[in-house]
Formats: structure tokens, sequence, C-alpha cells
């Protein structure tokens, strides 16, 4: 099951929509905290306009140096991890606005593990009973003089945290063995699979729990293959994640 959130119009929807079919059934309320009950209204897909599938009611907290090199493939003892605002959200088509402050941003693609229920210090065992589901973000880091260690302004920007273009709800099990992308205007820059992750994509969620309670819509991102694309004015870049699909925003200057 796919869960959207989306707009028709100036109204605003949550909706879950079948594998393999176009047709969005609307829902009453948010269903991460309700049960998904219909509404009654039904659109087909290239009706409605999609939209981040969730809002991060609290952080969004994100793994660092997660993906394994060919002489470093263990879980760390000690995972590091850094926080973006919700405000850093947007969704799909939404624009990635160039800091003014920066000379560069770079993009990377990146498995988002959405949370359910209020949890703290998980075992990595427990993790498949809070998780909701899964989406594609892109983690979008700012570059420039004086900027090494201010990770608020490199991480935390408005725009520096696309997510979408749909909430993937199926077997935790699948996490572990997703293959993954990114581009930039058709050229490919990253490609991956998430069995590359130091440790499993659990591992990651549960020292996130560690650190801090994690919250009903709380997101954590764990991390992405080398090569992340310079971004620049104009461009357009796509993530990929199967079998969620693709996530594209353009990047602009104001």
């Amino acid at each position: 099951m796919r869960v959207l959130r989306f707009s028709v119009g100036d109204e605003i929807f949550y909706g879950v929509r079948e594998e393999n079919s176009t047709r969005v059934t609307a829902l009453k309320g948010d269903p991460l905290f309700s049960v998904p009950t219909p509404n009654g209204k039904v659109f087909d897909l290239d009706e409605v306009r999609l939209l981040s599938p969730v809002i991060p009611r609290s952080k969004v907290i994100c793994a660092a140096d997660s993906y394994a090199s060919t002489d470093n493939v263990d879980f760390p003892e000690s995972p590091v991890f850094f926080l973006k605002p919700n405000t850093a959200v947007i969704g799909p088509d939404d624009p990635i606005v160039l800091p003014k402050y920066a000379e560069s941003i770079t993009g990377e693609v990146e498995l988002a593990v959405v949370v359910k229920t209020m949890c703290k210090n998980l075992t990595p065992e427990q993790v498949p009973n809070i998780v909701f589901g899964w989406t594609i973000a892109n983690d979008v880091t700012a570059h420039g003089p004086g900027l090494e260690g201010l990770t608020a302004a490199r991480k935390g920007f408005d725009t520096s945290c696309p997510l979408g273009p749909e909430l993937y709800v199926g077997d935790f099990s699948e996490v572990d063995h997703l293959t993954f992308s990114s581009s930039v205007d058709g050229t490919e820059y990253q490609s991956g699979t998430t069995s590359e992750i130091k440790g499993s994509i659990a591992q990651w969620v549960a020292a996130a729990s560690r650190i801090t309670t994690l919250l009903p819509g709380d997101i954590v991102l764990t991390g992405s293959v080398s090569g992340a694309p310079t971004l620049s004015s104009g461009q357009k870049m796509t993530c990929q994640i199967e079998p969620i699909g693709e996530l594209t925003n353009p990047v602009l200057s104001r």
C-alpha cells in the first residue's frame, strides 16, 4: 500500500493507492494518527498534486557516514547523527532554494523511515513494530567558506529535505535490499543498494532512538553512498528508490 498527501485545488488530503493502480482513495484525517477511513472521494493520480507524504511533527534525524567502504563494513561503535528541522521538508517538484550564504549545495538520495509510535532505546528487533512506512529523501547540504562544523547552516536550511513521492507501507524486511540512484538532468551520479549500509537499517533507527525520543511522524534518514552531485540553479535532481518511485526537485537561487 502507498500513502499519499496531495492537493486538489485548494483542498489537501491524505489518501491511499494500491500497487499498479492510479486510483487514489482520499481519507478522513491523517492515517498516521487514525484508522485509515475513506472520505468518499476518489481521484485519479494525474488529477492530484503530490505533496510531501509526511510533515514531521518534531524532527528529521539523519545518519552520517552510514554506508560501508571496502575496509569498513561493520556498524560503528559510536554512530553519528545530525538533525534537520521540520521546516526543511518539501515535497515532489517543490524547488530546492540555494541559501544566500552558500557557495554551492549537494544532494544525496536516501531512504527515509517514518516512525508511527513514540519510542526510546529500541533494540533493532523492535524497530519493525514502530515503523509506519518509508519514502525517498534528498539530503541537501550547503557548502562554502566558514560553514564547516556549522551543521544547522549546512544541513538545516529551508528546502534542504525533499521527501516523496509517496509513503510505501510493506514488510520491513524489504528495506535492507532496495536499489537507489540519483541523477541531475538525466546524468547519474549515485548508485547503490541499502544492503551496502554498515550493519542494517534497523540498527541505525535503533541507534537514533538511543539519542533522542522518536515521536509519531518523526523521520530517520539512513545515509547514502558517495558521489553526491553539486547542484546549480536551473537544474533538476531526481532521486530514485525502487519500488517507491522517483522524487524530482528543481534547483533555484533567489
